[in-house]
């Protein structure tokens, strides 16, 4: 008997044969680890908004949470497909002689196949079905952490060429180029190397997919997924891959939708715009006690029932002012953000506002505090408004006319 050319070590074939117990720790742990990860991430993004100009930090939230999903859904997935195959195994095992065929029979039309034998093809294939959904889980990161290293490429690329040079309508075509060939390098990667295998078209794309390749980190799975994409049903494959992606999608959706500010996924209501014909709006972000401390507005007072006579208005430093604070005065020294907030209630001006610093030193929040003497007002409805004051400088009234950042908080005195 011809031997093979390249036999299985033992100690590969027995951790082949018990990988099932690995299996399972990592998944176990796996999911108990992710499942605290969303929160994590959605902070660490947030502050790196607040203290970062990095262009795309939307896409990378995105697509990062898309990871932390992907990665969850597949080890949950994985997790149940292994506990379902050990407990057809301990079945098995209690049962060798197999399925009682005579206590078994059906009448018409209730006919089945499950009626004998024992459950070794079934193990087997939950087997199968298991191993390539923790591979399919951990390349899906590996790809989406690719896309990333791609568009963070291309995005800080075009951040170049805009700010050094002007190449015109070459710089455009470059960068249109090289756009749509990510959209074809991935598609081609979705599809099985679909684009790979069309002569002409072949030594088109070959350029671009060499570099994208290296960029993407293709080399670390190539030769994984070739085996893979040789060997799968694709009718099979793709029907799982959707359902896989619609899951991920839909968990990926439901914690971005309160930060993102979303509208709800399944939620039908037409009216949601036009549930009071007055001005006010109640915006939990702009109320302390009414929103946990990561999800806070820029712009927020304690609540929106104020009952003394002293309103703290607290405003967060965010990294889009300096725009404004680069030009605010020629020099540097005499740049506060303080001197650009008009603060304003029910429409009168407050012209001397006493801001302090607040800086947060757990989470790098930097901030200004006021406290306004309300004393005046009298009790009921009231609107605080908070914009950047109007100064002469032409380059600072042009990055006002893109980022003025107007905020209305209504609130209620009840003072006795």
């Amino acid at each position: 008997m011809e031997q093979p050319k390249n036999p299985v070590p033992q100690w590969l074939q027995n951790l082949q044969d018990n990988s099932w117990e690995i299996e399972l720790l990592i998944s176990g742990g796996a999911v108990f680890t992710l499942l605290q990860f969303p929160d994590l991430f959605l902070n660490f993004i947030r502050t790196m908004r607040t203290t970062t100009s990095i262009p795309g930090l939307i896409v990378y939230q995105i697509l990062g949470m898309g990871c932390i999903k992907i990665l969850t859904n597949g080890f949950i997935l994985h997790l149940v497909l292994r506990s379902f195959w050990l407990a057809m195994v301990c079945l098995n095992y209690i049962f060798p002689q197999g399925i009682d065929g005579k206590k078994m029979k059906r009448a018409y039309p209730f006919r089945s196949r499950h009626v004998e034998g024992d459950l070794r093809e079934q193990i087997m294939r939950v087997d199968r079905i298991s191993g390539l959904v923790i591979f399919m889980t951990i390349l899906s990161t590996i790809v989406i952490t690719g896309l990333l290293v791609v568009l963070t490429a291309l995005i800080n690329t075009e951040n170049i060429l805009s700010n050094t040079v002007d190449l015109g309508w070459i710089g455009d075509l470059i960068m249109k180029s090289f756009q749509y060939g990510v959209i074809l390098y991935f598609s081609d990667l979705l599809l099985m190397g679909i684009f790979r295998r069309i002569p002409g078209l072949s030594w088109i794309l070959y350029p671009f997919f060499t570099v994208f390749d290296f960029v993407s980190l293709r080399t670390i799975y190539a030769r994984p997924l070739a085996l893979f994409s040789s060997n799968i049903r694709k009718s099979q494959f793709i029907l799982g891959s959707l359902i896989f992606a619609g899951i991920t999608a839909i968990t990926t959706y439901i914690p971005l939708a309160r930060p993102m500010h979303w509208p709800r996924l399944f939620d039908s209501r037409e009216y949601r715009d036009q549930l009071s014909a007055d001005e006010k709006t109640l915006v939990y972000r702009f109320y302390a006690d009414q929103c946990e401390p990561e999800h806070l507005g820029v712009v927020y007072i304690p609540s929106h029932l104020i009952e003394n006579n002293l309103l703290q208005v607290n405003l967060i430093y965010d990294k889009w002012m300096d725009n404004l604070l680069d030009h605010s005065d020629t020099e540097r020294s005499k740049r506060f953000l303080s001197n650009l907030i008009e603060l304003s209630i029910n429409d009168s001006i407050y012209q001397r506002v006493s801001w302090l610093e607040i800086r947060k030193e757990e989470d790098n929040q930097l901030g200004l505090v006021s406290m306004v003497d309300i004393s005046h007002l009298p009790n009921g409805a009231h609107k605080l408004k908070i914009q950047s004051k109007n100064l002469p400088d032409k380059e600072y009234q042009k990055f006002r006319s893109s980022l003025l950042y107007k905020v209305t908080v209504p609130f209620w005195k009840d003072v006795h």
